[in-house]
């Protein structure tokens, strides 16, 4: 684990990766409910872009990590060097999955839409 976060920080100070905090309110700021993250990631030899949150038990259920992940990904599509952004939410807990509906899925029988595996979304984030 301690390799991991070591790669994480990493990867977030050399900007090749994002952790954001999920702050519910901006009066207090030091009341983090959890994180959201955009990474590479490496996927049968072939590098995507992931996206993962986590908000803690007593935060969750109020749509903070759904409304984050919209904002992550409006970010990217603003940044523009994400194209496609993956999420393999956990298949038990409808919280954990409630986010993976916060964008466009892939268009029904696009090669995109035909790769998914349960509990997987795809979204563009394409520069306007």
């Amino acid at each position: 684990m301690e390799a991991k976060v070591q790669r994480d920080v990493q990867r977030v100070a050399a900007d090749t990766a994002w952790t954001k905090l999920i702050v519910p309110d901006e009066a207090e700021l030091d009341v983090v409910a959890g994180t959201v993250a955009l990474w590479p990631h490496d996927a049968d030899g072939e590098c995507i872009t992931e996206i993962g949150w986590m908000a803690l038990p007593e935060f969750q259920g109020r749509g903070l990590a759904k409304q984050d992940v919209r904002t992550l990904l409006e970010l990217a599509r603003v940044d523009g060097r994400w194209r496609l952004i993956h999420a393999f939410p956990a298949l038990s807990g409808s919280a954990r999955r409630t986010p993976s509906r916060a964008g466009p899925a892939a268009p029904p029988g696009s090669p995109r839409e035909a790769k998914r595996l349960p509990a997987f979304r795809v979204w563009g984030v394409f520069r306007a």
